[in-house]
C-alpha cells in the first residue's frame, strides 16, 4: 500500500507541475503578447507623432510663404503710394504756380 501511496504522491506531483508549467507557459505567452501590443502601441504612436510633425512643417512653411508674399504685396502697395504721394506734391505745386501765376495776370489787368 505504501508503494501505491508513493506512486499516486509521485503522479499527483507530476500533475502538480504540469500543471505549474502549464501555468508558466500561459503567463509567458501573456506577458509576450503585451509586450509586442505594447511596441505595436509605440509604434503606432511614434508614426502619428512624426506625421503630426511633417504636417505642421509643412503648414508653417506654407504660412511663412503667404506671409513673404504679403510682405512683398505691402513693399508694393508703400512704393505705389510713395509715387502717389510725390505726384500729388508735385499736382499741388503746379496748381500753386498756376494760381500764383493767375493771381499776378488778374492783378496786371486791373492796374
Amino acid at each position: 500500500m505504501r508503494k501505491a501511496k508513493k506512486k499516486n504522491d509521485k503522479e499527483k506531483e507530476k500533475s502538480q507541475l504540469r500543471t505549474k508549467y502549464k501555468i508558466k507557459m500561459e503567463e509567458d505567452r501573456a506577458a509576450e503578447q503585451k509586450r509586442l501590443r505594447d511596441e505595436e502601441l509605440k509604434e503606432t504612436n511614434r508614426l502619428q507623432t512624426q506625421l503630426k510633425i511633417e504636417q505642421e512643417k509643412e503648414r508653417i512653411d506654407s504660412l511663412e510663404k503667404e506671409a513673404q508674399g504679403l510682405e512683398m504685396v505691402e513693399q508694393e502697395l508703400l512704393q505705389k503710394l510713395q509715387s502717389t504721394q510725390m505726384m500729388e506734391k508735385d499736382a499741388f505745386a503746379e496748381l500753386e504756380k498756376a494760381m500764383i501765376a493767375s493771381s499776378e495776370n488778374r492783378r496786371h489787368k486791373f492796374e
